[in-house]
């Protein structure tokens, strides 16, 4: 897993076995999940859904057996999600997981800092200096 900042944008949600369409606005549909997005809150997850709602998790990652354990910040470990993830090439992920007894399933693509014009050049925000 990247140790670095990503974001995924969700190319295919599967909830229960039935594909939610990316035009479907009811909530229910995840569209972006960001890794480490924000500098003095390492080691996070952030999970944007579609109508507005994020969900945020402490996550502590395997890389032998490709799995994220995540925490909910409050600290609920009964609905904490432990998510399995494979890499492909050109930066595609999928994620599969059980979350609230729903069988959850993403295909993501997944952007990083070097893929945008202003950080690729290794610019800094001032939230970010030391």
């Amino acid at each position: 897993m990247q140790n670095f900042t990503s974001s995924h944008d969700i190319e295919k949600f599967v909830k229960n076995g039935d594909t939610i369409p990316k035009n479907k606005i009811n909530g229910n549909r995840r569209i972006v999940i960001r890794i480490n997005d924000l500098a003095y809150l390492p080691e996070t997850l952030v999970v944007l859904n579609e109508d507005n709602t994020t969900e945020r998790y402490k996550f502590t990652a395997d890389t032998l057996t490709k799995k994220l354990h995540l925490t909910d910040l409050d600290g609920d470990e009964q609905t904490s999600p432990k998510l399995t993830y494979k890499a492909f090439e050109n930066k595609v992920y999928i994620y599969q997981y059980i979350f609230k007894g729903d069988s959850l399933w993403m295909k993501t693509s997944a952007k990083t800092l070097n893929d945008y014009k202003l950080t690729r050049n290794r610019i800094r925000w001032i939230r970010d200096l030391k």
